[in-house]
């Protein structure tokens, strides 16, 4: 039976545990208003993650051709044989010794990871999961838990406003600086990553180009960037700027900067006193969810996030352990003990447990104090 739904009902992180903890194999196929993505699974891991069949900007032959791993001319005429062979175009480049199996490897993981990646901030769209068996091949393909995915894409969504700063467009350039007093580059102490991307830095690839030519990924290359750029190592290539008509004359636009700071001030009012009526009155979330006044302390977006699925997770294993028992357990670990959940879930993402006790035909449920 497929699963499937919207994602403003049921989100990305919440399937990708559903699937992970039945251990499911099948299709995931999510769309979106001009996108579509398929993954698929193996026993509950990521085997494979690619743009559909309305997305054909990041297919296989168009990322190797960007990666430098094969010419346009080298993909063309894969493409051709693949008219009269049918064979996928890895095997083709592999076969006319164009490509090792290695390196295609390591471009389906890239692909795989970054298509993950993106979709966390997907929060409109549909989605619809077929159970079926998989097949792939295993020398290719490497199989990827979906509790690291979501950790890991939860943590470039956490960190990408910071690394933003420094670089806020793909279409920026940047030149390596030169040392006056050495008459050469002088590079500091750098990770072999942050090495591999100051080397493509050559003043007319830009950020997009160096991103595919490092085969690190939009979120790791980007960052090598920002370390560069903080320990002066690189600088961007400024565009030249056109003079305005303002500029020439020497004009200021005074009703402009006037209704920017007005439209400000009203904006900071407005803003202050939504966060004043939401901790001074019973909108606060906090109160509702901690009534015995057991508060979070400020953690990592990720858990925070993951820690509330789980804690839904348990709620609905101990209704299921009611209607078979007719009450609640004592404990959680009865839980485990019916094969509802895994121990490791009874803390799951946090170092401790989940506070349970059960209160005649009712139970208290609180995420650990952290």
């Amino acid at each position: 039976m497929a699963l499937k739904g919207t994602l403003k009902d049921f989100g990305i992180a919440d399937i990708f545990q559903l699937i992970s903890h039945q251990q499911k194999s099948g299709i995931l196929t999510l769309a979106g208003k001009d996108k579509q993505v398929q993954i698929g699974f193996e026993k509950g891991m990521v085997i494979m993650a690619k743009p559909g069949s309305r997305d054909k900007k990041d297919q296989l032959g168009k990322l190797l051709v960007r990666s430098g791993l094969v010419t346009q001319e080298q993909l063309e005429e894969a493409l051709e044989t693949q008219k009269h062979t049918l064979q996928k175009i890895g095997d083709i480049l592999i076969e006319n010794g164009i490509l090792s199996k290695q390196d295609l490897g390591k471009a389906l993981l890239l692909q795989t990871q970054e298509t993950v990646f993106k979709l966390i901030n997907w929060h409109d769209g549909i989605y619809e999961f077929h159970p079926q068996k998989v097949s792939y091949e295993k020398d290719l393909y490497t199989p990827l838990s979906c509790e690291h995915l979501l950790m890991e894409g939860y943590r470039i969504l956490d960190e990408w406003p910071g690394i933003k700063k420094f670089v806020p467009s793909f279409d920026m350039i940047f030149r390596q600086k030169s040392d006056p007093s050495s008459g050469e580059n002088s590079v500091p102490s750098l990770s072999e990553e942050e090495k591999m991307v100051f080397d493509l830095i050559d003043g007319k690839r830009s950020v997009e180009d160096i991103i595919h030519l490092s085969h690190l990924g939009e979120f790791d290359a980007c960052k090598a960037l920002a370390t560069l750029i903080r320990v002066e190592q690189i600088e961007q290539i400024q565009a030249e700027k056109e003079e305005t008509p303002i500029e020439k004359t020497g004009e200021k636009p005074k009703a402009n900067i006037i209704d920017y700071l007005l439209n400000t001030l009203s904006f900071v009012f407005l803003v202050g006193a939504i966060i004043f009526i939401v901790i001074y009155s019973n909108l606060n979330p906090l109160k509702q969810r901690y009534p015995s006044g057991r508060q979070p302390v400020k953690t990592g977006y990720p858990q925070i996030y993951l820690g509330k699925s789980q804690w839904e997770r348990i709620k609905y294993s101990l209704e299921i352990y009611r209607l078979e028992n007719g009450n609640y357990p004592e404990s959680l670990e009865e839980l485990v003990n019916k094969k509802l959940l895994k121990p490791k879930e009874l803390s799951y993402p946090w170092n401790e447990r989940y506070y349970y006790q059960r209160e005649g035909d009712d139970y208290l449920l609180l995420e650990p104090k952290r």
